[in-house]
């Protein structure tokens, strides 16, 4: 499905990305590190927007070979500021999500509780996070990367957005970025990004926290489920 190899990329000086591997198939994987690890760096490159050094593989297409067109029907993508400045309904939003590909509208809007005929300014954050969602969803693309898909949204709206994705991922790879670490008891597998490199680690207790963050972390174990906070 997604296949990096030896992914490097830098600002000036400043590498971000120092030889990344990274091999995923279908499945729900959040991906963390602390700010400027090159979280949304590592969404830009297999999006193509970013130049970098390496190869990013897709349903056995490589990335930098395709144009525009091409990479919108193998990847949706929900990024982590988009403008809601915008006098279009809901249907219309959604239907910019199949402009370039093949899809199903009415699927995509069936899974969000939000009205068709609203108009997007005049969302909440939380229906106007949903709709983004359904419009990446929309052309039913084999890769989904959301960049903070959960961040500023009440617990019911965090809630709803992460049955929409677990749905999604059940026969799609979805990849996101992810800053509140107690959703990942809802990921599949987490990729961890640190110094430039990435490493698949199978549930949150595997992961060298404090390390990775540079701070002291404990993990809280409650109903099966794990919490990291921090230990001020």
């Amino acid at each position: 499905m997604l296949k990096v190899e030896n992914l490097r990329k830098s600002y000036g000086r400043k590498i971000v990305l120092n030889g990344v591997d990274l091999k995923l198939d279908t499945g729900f994987y959040g991906l963390i590190g602390k700010n400027g690890a090159g979280k949304t760096t590592l969404l830009r490159c297999i999006l193509g927007i970013e130049k970098y050094e390496g190869s990013i593989v897709v349903n056995d297409r490589p990335i930098e070979k395709l144009n525009r067109y091409e990479i919108a029907r193998l990847i949706g993508y929900v990024p982590q500021i988009s403008s809601q400045d915008l006098n279009l309904s809901v249907r219309e939003f959604v239907e910019m999500g199949v402009y370039f590909r093949d899809g199903n509208v009415e699927e995509a809007l069936s899974i969000i509780d939000v009205p068709e005929d609203r108009k997007i300014n005049t969302l909440s954050g939380g229906e106007f996070q949903k709709v983004l969602i359904a419009r990446a969803m929309a052309g039913n693309p084999p890769l989904l990367l959301l960049d903070e898909p959960a961040s500023h949204l009440d617990i019911k709206n965090t809630g709803e957005i992460i049955r929409i994705l677990k749905r999604y991922s059940s026969n799609h790879l979805v990849l996101a970025v992810i800053h509140d670490l107690y959703l990942l008891n809802y990921v599949d597998k987490i990729v961890v990004l640190h110094n430039g490199k990435a490493r698949i680690y199978e549930a949150v207790d595997n992961i060298p926290l404090m390390e990775v963050y540079g701070g002291n972390l404990k993990i809280v174990e409650a109903n099966g489920m794990r919490f990291p906070v921090p230990l001020v």
